[in-house]
C-alpha cells in the first residue's frame, strides 16, 4: 500500500508491506509479519504484534529490526 503526504497507515492480521512517503506518517502493523517503511518526513511507526521489520522510521516501537 503507497500513501502519500501526512498519512495514517493501518495493516490487518496478515503479512503487509506498508509505505509512507514525504510527509509525517504514523504506520500501524497489527498483526503478522510486516515491513513498515517510513519514507521521507518524520514517521512513527509501530510494527505491533508478529516479527516485523521497520525502516526510515524516527520513532518505531515493536519491531524485530
Amino acid at each position: 500500500m503507497w500513501r502519500s503526504g501526512a498519512e495514517e497507515i493501518d495493516g490487518d492480521a496478515g503479512s503487509d508491506r506498508l509505505y509512507g512517503q514525504g510527509g509525517n506518517d504514523e504506520i500501524d502493523g497489527q498483526s503478522g509479519n510486516d515491513l513498515l517503511d517510513g519514507g521521507g518526513g518524520l514517521d512513527d511507526l509501530d510494527g505491533e504484534a508478529g516479527n516485523d521489520t521497520c525502516i526510515n522510521g524516527e520513532n518505531v516501537d515493536d519491531c524485530e529490526n
